[in-house]
């Protein structure tokens, strides 16, 4: 693991990253840790995001042309 000096954090910044570690029940260190690493990884979860999303809609349009042809496949069964 690497090891890394923050300066000149602002007193306000600090105090709310002191306040939420503390909510956290975690040290300065560890919630700025996890800070980081959150921040590290949302570029990949805004792509696995857009990628769900278009997979949600191309799913939809399948499910809502599925529907469509149903109801013409019951239509010329019920005139039979």
């Amino acid at each position: 693991m690497r090891d890394f000096l923050l300066r000149n954090i602002p007193d306000t910044t600090f105090a709310f990253m002191k306040d939420r570690a503390d909510e956290a029940n975690m040290s300065i260190n560890k919630y700025m840790i996890a800070v980081l690493n959150q921040h590290a990884v949302l570029p990949e979860i805004y792509q696995m995001e857009s990628k769900f999303s278009e997979l949600v809609k191309t799913n939809i349009a399948v499910i809502d042309s599925n529907n469509q042809l149903n109801k013409q496949i019951i239509r010329i069964m019920e005139g039979e």
